[in-house]
């Protein structure tokens, strides 16, 4: 990339919007079909609250031929 390049000539203007009440099946989904690593995380007014990305996807599931798997995550880490 030359010095010139800017965010606008890299990004992707097409991506899956995730609202925070989503479940993660659905968002796990929409990144697998679109080839996605993040995305934003959108409130009802259309305002961006956070970005969801792959790190938050690999403890909570995957995506095989046999279909979406979900991890049950631990509720109270402090007992072990």
């Amino acid at each position: 990339m030359t010095m010139g390049t800017t965010v606008e000539h890299i990004m992707r203007a097409e991506f899956p919007r995730l609202s925070p009440e989503m479940p993660i099946r659905e968002a796990v989904a929409a990144f697998a079909r679109q080839r996605m690593a993040s995305a934003p995380v959108i409130d009802d007014r259309g305002g961006g609250i956070g970005v969801s990305c792959s790190a938050d996807r690999q403890a909570l599931g995957k995506i095989t031929k046999d279909g979406v798997f979900l991890e049950q995550l631990e509720h109270n880490p402090a007992q072990f």
